[in-house]
């Protein structure tokens, strides 16, 4: 069977821009024209995350764990990596720590804190968003 044919009890189904009239199938073609502009637009505004863009989304995430951590005093001096795995709301779904003592007080002060902070800052740039990222925690001084 050819491409287009049908059988004899077969309805080809007909395309419902085809019952549009001229004029409307102008308007149409004109509103998908400006979507599909739309689109490539923000595609290009967003399209890629500068390492400068992603430095700073790193720095907003460090600034809103810290301030929701609260490091236990015989660790004062140590940091830690956590890997943080997040939904498109920036909900935290799950903390781990990395590169750290095997300290389960100080380990749970960093789970703590990303539970804490959730949600997370967005970053200003979609593009640079992670589901999984890595933030490198360093207490502050006193």
């Amino acid at each position: 069977m050819r491409k287009g044919m049908a059988f004899r009890n077969q309805k080809v189904s007909r395309s419902p821009l085809r019952d549009l009239n001229p004029a409307r199938q102008l308007l149409l073609l004109a509103l998908l024209l400006c979507v599909a502009s739309a689109v490539a637009q923000d595609a290009e505004q967003y399209g890629e995350c500068s390492q400068y863009e992603r430095e700073s989304y790193l720095q907003l995430l460090r600034q809103k764990l810290q301030s929701n951590w609260r490091v236990p005093i015989r660790h004062r001096q140590r940091a830690c990596t956590v890997k943080i795995v997040q939904n498109f709301r920036a909900e935290v779904l799950n903390a781990g720590v990395e590169d750290c003592s095997d300290d389960p007080a100080l380990i749970k002060s960093i789970e703590d804190a990303v539970y804490l902070s959730s949600p997370l800052p967005k970053p200003a740039n979609p593009a640079c968003f992670e589901k999984t990222v890595s933030v490198r925690m360093v207490p502050k001084p006193n």
